[in-house]
Parts: structure tokens; C-alpha cells; sequence
């Protein structure tokens, strides 16, 4: 080969690597460049749920929607233009952070991915179902290594100094390196759900028997422990102050150095979702309907959002706004100092993902299966509430028809029968009442206002406590997605299909009913036992009179 040719045949191999290369960049180029990201679960080591780099907005816009092939619990972690999260569907996807342009997707896993991925040194590291930790290359998702810890991964991983820590719901917690995924160390104890926030070489993170504790990150020793009843909530550090939420619905406020407690909040139901903070102040959901606001010093209530059902979400926190999802199928965004919502949108069902926010684009996932992007933006003109119009649907119309006019037909048919006994004993009545005492001609009355007494002290204190997990729980949630939809075939608890034996569907189907009437809370989802309850004293009264 003479030398021209040579050297046409050297630039053409130096130039199709970098042809090819821009062919894949033109297919999926990179968002915009970052200026800033949020690269794991609550956006920092600290979980302080906070991105201070992203601007103050007042409105927004649907960017785009990515749809997978099962529900999104996963909560998206965004670097260098790209958008890493997990699906039920058991793959791990990543997109571009401005088009939703799918650039990769790794699996199927063995088990769902309801971990949320951190990012770093270049590498994504999930958890999932099938007790396995990944570490994929964040540019083409092909694995580094892939580690067995045992047991269902909740536990969104953290990264620090070359060490990743997750824990599982086998009941370990585990320190890996992050190169090869050799475990460094083990801390035994039960289950874990909760994501670890990390600060000053200490990891803090909750077990499912409920306790939080405070670990050495390098050995894996104990330095203090506290039972503060929290399980789901992953802890959030502010300085030398942690905030967590608890099973029985505390808000809770603990000294980093030491796990004493400093201040706690009572809400009316419990606190899966995990705080934030930012501006001196609190946010976190509470599975009573309710997004709060409190103060960092003392824990006195600032403001208190009402939601149409449970917030199990993370508040996100940017530009002044407070950005959550609610199991009322809603992404709210709020005024972060007085809880004023400025818009809301509805997907198509419940949203317990937690938002992630980059360079003015705001991530969450729906069990719709789909990932979304807002675009966050000022507007001059009022900003437009993004929520689609609730119709009442034809079904929910036919049952409620049904429901009225059967209890309208039994008030009636109890009402003629107490009347026919009445017309037919009063003569009898009359001539005894000579003969008999006060007490035995009363006994009806005193019967009936004891029934009404116990009645009225039960259904005062019907709402109060939490729902009991799971049995009440699952029974609420199959009620209100029955609510939401009108569609009372398919029962679906926690946003998917769910096959439950405790109770038969009129259970349900009354429950949504109860829900249209009072509003979806602890009240509406007991009032229709306790009306069964209630009822059966009186037929054993009328069934005992008729008997004696």
C-alpha cells in the first residue's frame, strides 16, 4: 500500500469511532449542561430533600411522560443530563433528562425495583427484590458487579468515600465497597426499609423493629440507639439535629450526637413519608391526608396542608416550593412559608414516588407506571391548576342509586314494623300498666337508649388512631381506588391488583360510599363496620324480645 492510501486509511480509523460516537450523542443528546443534580434518594447524603440551586418558579409544565411496564415507586436520581430510576417491572432505566428519550434500560432483575439509584464515580448502584445490589455503568448500564445480600431491598443505597450502604429486609445492614461490591461490614439487626443519611463518619438509618440508630460508617460498630417506633422514614440531619417520622405518627426531632429526643409533633396518622429540610423549617407527609410545616427549634406547627388522601411521597424542597406526591393520584406543588398550593396535577394513580428536581425540571414517578417531567417556570397570569376535572362515574352513579334506595326501603320497613308492634301491643300496654312496674314498662326504652349511648361514645372516637396494618390499610386503599375510578370489579390495594379474602366486597363498595359522603379519612373507612356493628345490637334486642 503506497502512502497516500495509508494515510487515508489512518484518518478514516481515527475519524469513525468519533463519526459513530456523535451518530449515538445525535440520537440521545445530553440535556442541557448541568448546573446542578440530585444523585441519590432525598438529594444528598443528609437527605435534606433540598436543591438550593434550583430557581424560584410558580408554575409548570408537562415536559414529558416515560411509561413502563408496571408500577413507579422508585424515586429518580438526575446527573449530567440523564435520569437513573427503577420499576415494578424489574428494570432499571435510564433517559434523557429533557426528552424522556430512553438510553438504556438493564434487566430483568429477579424482583421488583423499588430502590431508588444513587449516582456515583460514574456508576449507578440499585437494590431490588431479589436481594441483589447493582452497579451498572451510568453511561451504557452495563454492570460492574452485581452482589447478593439476602432478602427484598427497599433501602436506597448511599454513597460515601468508596463505600456504598443499603440495607435489606432480612434483617442486615451492609457497608460494600463500592469498586468490587465486597462487603466491608455488617451491622445485624431487623429489617430495614429506610434509606441511610450519612454526616461526620456516622451512618444513621431505621430498622423495622423501631428503632434508629447511629453506626460508625468505617466499622460497623453501634454508637447509639433509640426506640422511637420509626420504620419507613428515612432520617434527615440539619446539623447536629436529626428528624425522622415514626410508626404512631410522631414527628421527631433527636440530637445527632447522642439520639436523645429534643422535640417530637403528633400527627393523627403514620409518617412513611421522610422530611426535608430547608429555611429553618420541617416538611414531611403524614398518611392523616396532611403535609406539615414545622419549626427546627422547637417543633410548633407553622402550616398544615390537607391532601384528598395518604402522603406517603418525600417532600422535595427548590425555590421556595415544596414539590410531594399523595396517594390522591395528585403531584402538589405548595408555597414552602405558608402552605398555599400553588398547582396540582393528577396521574392515574397513587404517587408514592419522591420528586427529585434538576436544572428546573421536576422528576417523580406514579403508579400509573410512568415516570413525568414538569418544566418549572415563572408565570406572569395566575398559574393554572393542572389537575384534570373528577367526573362521577356511571357505575358510582348506579351504585350510589342502589345504596340510597336500599336504605331508604330498610329506614321505612323498620319504621311500619316498629309502628304495626306498636298499634298492636298498646292496648295490651294499657291494661297492664296498672299491674306492672315502672322498670318493666320502660324496659324498651331503657334498652333502646342504652344501644344509643354505646352508639354515640363509638362513633366518637371512630376516628381516631391510625388504620391498622395491614387489614384496615388494605381495606382503605381497595375502598378509595373504588372511589377515585368507579370501578368496583377490580380490587386494587397500593396502586396494583391485589386478591384480599378478609372481607367481601360490599365491605368495599360501602367504604367508597362512606368516602363520597364524609371525605376520605379514619372516619369514612370504619363508619360502615361500625354501622353492621351497631345494627347487630338492635337485632339481637328485637330478636330477644321476640323470644321472651
Amino acid at each position: 500500500m503506497n502512502s497516500k492510501w495509508l494515510r487515508i486509511t489512518l484518518v478514516l480509523l481515527i475519524l469513525t469511532p468519533t463519526f459513530c460516537m456523535s451518530v449515538v450523542s445525535a440520537a440521545n443528546p445530553p440535556a442541557k449542561a448541568d448546573t446542578d443534580a440530585w444523585t441519590c434518594f432525598r438529594h444528598d447524603l443528609t437527605h435534606t430533600g433540598t436543591n438550593n440551586a434550583v430557581e424560584s418558579t410558580n408554575s409548570s409544565t408537562l415536559l414529558w411522560k416515560y411509561t413502563t411496564n408496571s408500577s413507579v415507586l422508585s424515586s429518580p436520581a438526575i446527573e449530567n443530563g440523564y435520569v437513573y430510576f427503577g420499576s415494578k417491572d424489574n428494570y432499571i432505566y435510564c433517559l434523557n433528562a429533557s426528552s424522556g428519550n430512553i438510553v438504556w434500560s438493564f434487566g430483568p432483575a429477579g424482583g421488583e425495583v423499588d430502590s431508588s439509584p444513587a449516582i456515583y464515580a460514574g456508576r449507578i448502584f440499585v437494590g431490588a427484590d431479589d436481594g441483589f445490589v447493582y452497579c451498572l455503568d451510568a453511561a451504557t448500564g452495563q454492570p460492574y458487579w452485581i452482589k447478593w445480600i439476602a432478602g427484598d431491598i427497599h433501602s436506597s443505597p448511599a454513597v460515601a468515600d468508596g463505600c456504598v450502604y443499603i440495607g435489606s429486609l432480612k434483617g442486615n445492614y451492609f457497608c460494600l465497597n463500592a469498586t468490587n461490591g465486597n462487603i466491608i461490614w455488617t451491622f445485624t439487626c431487623a429489617g430495614v426499609t429506610s434509606s441511610p443519611a450519612i454526616s461526620n463518619g456516622i451512618v444513621y438509618v431505621d430498622t423495622d423493629n423501631f428503632y434508629t440508630w447511629a453506626v460508625n460508617a468505617s466499622t460497623g460498630k453501634e454508637i447509639w440507639s433509640n426506640r422511637i417506633l420509626s420504620t419507613a422514614s428515612s432520617p434527615s440531619l440539619d446539623g447536629d439535629r436529626l428528624y425522622i417520622g415514626t410508626y404512631e405518627g410522631d414527628i421527631v426531632c433527636l440530637n445527632a450526637s447522642s439520639g436523645n429526643q429534643l422535640w417530637s409533633y403528633q400527627t393523627q396518622d403514620e409518617v412513611a413519608s421522610s422530611p426535608a429540610v430547608a429555611y429553618g423549617c420541617v416538611y414531611v407527609g403524614s398518611e392523616d391526608n396532611n403535609i406539615y410545616c414545622l419549626n427546627t427549634t422547637d417543633g410548633a406547627k407553622i402550616w398544615q396542608t390537607p391532601t384528598g388522601y395518604w402522603v406517603y411521597s418525600s417532600p422535595a424542597v427548590a425555590g421556595g416550593n415544596v414539590y410531594v406526591g399523595s396517594e390522591d393520584y395528585n403531584i402538589y406543588c405548595l408555597n414552602a412559608f405558608n402552605g398555599q398550593i400553588k398547582w396540582t396535577f393528577r396521574t392515574g394513580n397513587l404517587v408514592d414516588s419522591s420528586p427529585a428536581i434538576a436544572n428546573n425540571i421536576l422528576y417523580v414517578g406514579s403508579y400509573d407506571r410512568s415516570l413525568y417531567a414538569f418544566s418549572l417556570s415563572n408565570s406572569t397570569s395566575q398559574s393554572p391548576n393542572l389537575q384534570a376535572t373528577n367526573v362521577l362515574a356511571s357505575t358510582t352513579v348506579a351504585f350510589d342509586t342502589i345504596v340510597c334506595a336500599a336504605g331508604t326501603l330498610t329506614i321505612f320497613s323498620i319504621i311500619w314494623y316498629i309502628q304495626s308492634e306498636r298499634r298492636l301491643k298498646i292496648a295490651a300496654k294499657t291494661a297492664e300498666k296498672a299491674q306492672v312496674s315502672w322498670f318493666r314498662r320502660h324496659k324498651d326504652t331503657l334498652c333502646i337508649l342504652g344501644i344509643l349511648s354505646f352508639s354515640t361514645i363509638f362513633f366518637v372516637s371512630l376516628g381516631k388512631g391510625f388504620l391498622w396494618a395491614s387489614d384496615e390499610q388494605i381495606y382503605s386503599q381497595m375502598a378509595y381506588h373504588i372511589f377515585k375510578t368507579g370501578d368496583y370489579l377490580t380490587p386494587t390495594a397500593h396502586g396494583e391488583l391485589a386478591i384480599w379474602t378478609g372481607k367481601p366486597p360490599m365491605v368495599f363498595w360501602l367504604m367508597s360510599f362512606s368516602y363520597q359522603v364524609f371525605g376520605a379519612n379514619n372516619f369514612s373507612a370504619r363508619f360502615p363496620i361500625a354501622i353492621f356493628g351497631v345494627l347487630s345490637l338492635d337485632v339481637v334486642f328485637f330478636f330477644g324480645k321476640e323470644a321472651l
